[in-house]
């Protein structure tokens, strides 16, 4: 009897890098909580200066 064909082999898994998990650990705020909830000036640069045009755009 002739030998079946060799079956084919599946190609090797691609190498990658093991997707590594980053756990953060529980440690202390680096600012006082107060400080945490104080409202902040987010706002940027350009719309302080446009605000001295919105203000002349109302006086007319």
């Amino acid at each position: 009897m002739p030998e079946p064909p060799p079956r084919e082999q599946p190609p090797p898994p691609p190498e990658q890098p093991e997707p590594v998990a980053v756990i953060g650990t529980a440690r202390e705020p680096e600012e006082p909580v107060e400080d945490f909830f104080k409202c902040r000036d987010y706002t940027p640069a350009i719309f302080n200066e446009l605000q001295s045009l919105f203000d002349l755009l109302k006086q007319s």
